[in-house]
């Protein structure tokens, strides 16, 4: 456990070093703030209506008939079935009418804000941790670190921790950076304002503070996920630029296409893309339920428990990813030879670095042993082991042509054929 503190401290150590981690960070939140800082001194308030706005002057029960129908006309466009339309019109039943109007402004204010905050989230990600942790990979020092003991296992258990933590501390902080002026401007009052007075057509029981703390809550799901997913991206292609490429070119697609909702089952998988989940119309408003052991979830219900498992299948697949790569990498870079060679009379010679020789194969294939590393050659030393001698041209009747040692050894009697 140790080891693995010092390697996550050695990898925090790595992104904090970097100054476009600091300058990125700081100006996404110093964007936050001046989006909730700015609007209230822009604006222009009129006492004559002149924004377009028209007020309604209807009874109560007129208002509330006027909802019941809008709502009932949404659910159509959205091809809700009769099982879903009976949910959602019992949840209905629960929420408390009339509504009373309590003053929300901060919190208002804040649910408005989510939409940035999931973008400034994912592209935070996308620029941070990707340059981070292929820092091996483009240093070349990833083959050194597989060799050493803690270089499989707690190595990436590192990278992700370090991952994980960063991207929800990225989340923690832009939130603050929105909700703290918004306290500051707003005030504090509201957290238990019934949420239908400001989002008219949501049809849970919620109050304003609990919507908040719901897509807090969803925004670091999302964030865990996105950090697992820039590991894995990372280490998929061993390089920082195309993890990057990825991220925000789905964060990009993501934010401005949208799929028609006659496509029910594409249009529902696509509204859970943090983009459009982490917003109060597709985490608050969105009636589209998910069937689950005999009842319905919303898909402010749904969303963080998808984004768990997708970070878990992130998770697994980088560890993997990553070992494969290591390993795939390692083994032919081992010196072994091209090609197995068998040596003629290699066994009768002496102790000692072999010499150019002819090609030949050794027609005794069968097995024997080795002989030790230090010892004897054999009774004698050949001393001309390769060439022809002096001493036995005399002693041949026949002129011997040549001796090279081709084949098995053997007595010579005249000449090479005794040998074959």
């Amino acid at each position: 456990m140790y080891n693995l503190r010092a390697l996550i401290k050695y990898e925090y150590k790595k992104l904090l070093q970097r100054k476009a981690v600091w300058i990125v960070t700081l100006t996404l939140m110093a964007m936050a703030a001046a989006s909730v800082i700015l609007p209230p001194f822009m604006t222009v308030i009129s006492s004559n209506n002149d924004n377009g706005i028209p007020y309604y002057t209807g009874t109560a029960a007129q208002l509330y008939d006027l909802r019941k129908d809008y709502l009932q006309a949404r659910r159509a466009q959205e091809s809700l079935s009769d099982e879903e339309k009976a949910f959602l019109t019992a949840q209905e039943e629960d929420i408390t009418t009339p509504f009373i109007y309590r003053y929300c402004g901060s919190y208002k204010s804040i649910l408005a804000t989510f939409t940035i905050l999931s973008v400034m989230v994912s592209f935070l990600t996308a620029v941070c941790i990707p340059p981070v942790s292929a820092e091996e990979h483009s240093r070349k020092t990833d083959q050194i670190i597989l060799c050493t003991r803690f270089g499989r296992r707690p190595a990436f258990l590192a990278k992700l921790f370090t991952a994980v933590i960063f991207s929800v501390a990225a989340a923690l902080l832009l939130f603050i950076s929105f909700a703290v002026p918004s306290f500051v401007i707003y005030g504090t009052e509201g957290f238990s304002a019934q949420i239908q007075f400001h989002i008219l057509d949501c049809t849970w029981k919620l109050t304003a503070g609990q919507s908040v703390l719901i897509l807090l809550g969803i925004s670091i799901a999302a964030a865990i996920m996105l950090g697992c997913a820039s590991l894995y991206l990372t280490e998929h292609f061993r390089s920082s630029i195309p993890a990057m490429g990825v991220l925000i070119g789905f964060l990009l697609i993501s934010s401005f296409l949208n799929i028609p909702g006659q496509l029910r089952v594409l249009s529902q998988i696509w509204s859970y893309c943090p983009a459009k989940l982490i917003s109060v119309t597709g985490g608050l408003i969105d009636h589209r339920l998910v069937p689950f052991f005999g009842t319905y979830l919303a898909s402010y219900q749904v969303g963080p428990f998808i984004y768990l498992i997708l970070a878990l299948l992130f998770a697994f697949g980088g560890y993997f990813v990553w070992r494969r790569w290591q390993a795939s990498i390692l083994f032919p870079d081992l010196s072994v030879p091209e090609d197995d060679i068998f040596c003629c009379s290699q066994r009768l010679k002496p102790h000692r670095s072999p010499c150019m020789e002819f090609l030949g194969a050794d027609a005794d294939l069968r097995t024997e042993s080795e002989l030790k590393s230090i010892g004897k050659s054999g009774g004698c030393v050949h001393i001309h082991c390769r060439r022809i001698d002096l001493i036995l041209e005399f002693q041949c009747i026949i002129i011997v042509f040549r001796n090279n040692g081709l084949g098995m050894p053997g007595i010579i009697f005249i000449d090479m054929g005794d040998r074959l």
